[in-house]
């Protein structure tokens, strides 16, 4: 780990070649996409746009921005995915499934080296020992990450969630160096290891993590680091892949070059600049087979041109905030009230509904609170059934499910989803 950058030729580029780049960049994109994806050429000529006039990276604000719910639709109506494949089917090497369902085809592994450069910061590499506890059920959490530490020559132990007394074992067994998942979930496995009676710092080699998929909050990295654990966030979304990390000095999230990423007025639309908060609207210029112009995250932030002391010169957003609409991010995964409505549906017994997400500790809790139709009774057996439905759909299981009193849940509230996390 000699090498101070991933590549430093990209990541030091000054203002004008950056920019240079980009637009050579989104040129070839709306290319290949204006000719190959029907989903694309058909939001470019509703609004008019020539792709062979592109100028500038202020063109892209005249393109319509493509939302999550929008990518369902899409693929409802025209599946598997919506108009947006730009490559023949045979050629596509991994379908990966994030929650909506919505399908996400990979062609090569040319954008893992966006994960790779992400990681790359904390110097992990060639003698690291990776215990990668990201899902490998679907979403590409699991498989990009190990293939972008694979591509710094690191060793990593697909372990995926949960089984917390395994991957203790296995910590201390392969003498694992570094840790690549949420963050809470790493602070639960140093308790599972203290409760045997282990001392982790003098027991266990684990001293790097690479964390994301939820909001780091001060205390947790503060918590991480007195056991020796020095955490390095990274930041995407499992339709565009890692697109944003932290570097040494951890202080923003760089943004990858082969991105281009925008702070948007959730409500005008608009493009915003420096310090102010919007929507994260991301065009990821190295994607072959399925090409999200203008993709909106859902998630809140704003962005800094100041220079970072570790030399790299890209924009850095400042931090997560926040979501957008009604959707929430529930360890790691987005659960928005439609798929909640999908699951309670299949349940002739349920009238109301809402879920709660709080944060007591260094964990997102969800409570569903359910209002049952006159006269239903057995509610523990119910419970128990939609307990063990729900993660099917939503991928996340609830913490606990309530029945509540006829017209304790109204059909005024804002979101069914609600979230009363505090971050400090």
């Amino acid at each position: 780990m000699s090498r101070r950058y991933f590549n430093a030729a990209i990541e030091t580029m000054s203002p004008d070649e950056r920019r240079d780049f980009q637009v050579n960049g989104l040129k070839n994109l709306l290319k290949h996409a204006y000719t190959n994806c029907p989903a694309v050429r058909t939001k470019l000529d509703k609004v008019s746009f020539n792709h062979e006039t592109v100028k500038s990276l202020e063109d892209l604000v005249r393109i319509p921005i493509t939302t999550k719910d929008e990518l369902r639709a899409l693929q409802e109506k025209d599946p598997p995915f919506g108009g947006f494949l730009a490559i023949p089917l045979a050629d596509v090497k991994t379908i990966f499934c994030s929650p909506g369902p919505i399908f996400e085809p990979e062609e090569t592994s040319q954008a893992y080296d966006r994960w790779a450069k992400c990681f790359y910061s904390s110097r992990l590499g060639k003698g690291d020992i990776v215990l990668c506890t990201f899902t490998y059920n679907m979403v590409l959490a699991g498989m990009c990450a190990q293939l972008g530490a694979n591509r710094l020559g690191a060793t990593v132990i697909p372990a995926g969630p949960g089984n917390t007394e395994l991957q203790v074992k296995l910590m201390r067994t392969l003498g694992v160096t570094a840790f690549l998942g949420h963050a809470s979930f790493l602070l639960a496995l140093i308790a599972k290891a203290e409760e045997t009676g282990s001392d982790f710092r003098r027991d266990f080699r684990l001293r790097k993590a690479l964390c994301a998929g939820e909001i780091l909050a001060p205390s947790l990295r503060n918590q991480l680091k007195d056991y020796g654990v020095d955490v390095i966030q990274f930041y995407g979304s499992s339709d565009v892949g890692n697109f944003a990390y932290e570097c040494r000095e951890k202080n923003g999230f760089h943004i990858c070059e082969e991105t281009i990423v925008e702070i948007v007025d959730p409500v005008t639309k608009t493009r915003l600049g420096p310090g102010e908060v919007g929507e994260v609207v991301v065009t990821p210029l190295d994607a072959r087979a399925y090409p999200l112009v203008r993709f909106g995250t859902g998630d809140l932030s704003s962005y800094t041109e100041e220079p970072c002391a570790c030399g790299r010169t890209s924009n850095r957003l400042v931090r997560i905030v926040g979501r957008v609409g009604d959707a929430a991010r529930i360890r790691g995964m987005f659960v928005h009230p439609k798929q909640v409505d999908e699951v309670l549906s299949r349940f002739a017994e349920v009238l109301q509904w809402s879920a709660i997400v709080t944060r007591p500790g260094q964990r997102d809790e969800l409570t569903l609170k359910i209002e049952l139709k006159p006269g239903v009774a057995n509610t523990s057996e119910i419970g128990e059934t939609i307990s063990n439905e729900f993660p099917e759909l939503c991928r996340v299981r609830p913490d606990r499910i309530e029945f509540v009193a006829s017209g304790a849940i109204t059909d005024d509230i804002k979101s069914k989803v609600v979230d009363k996390r505090e971050w400090k």
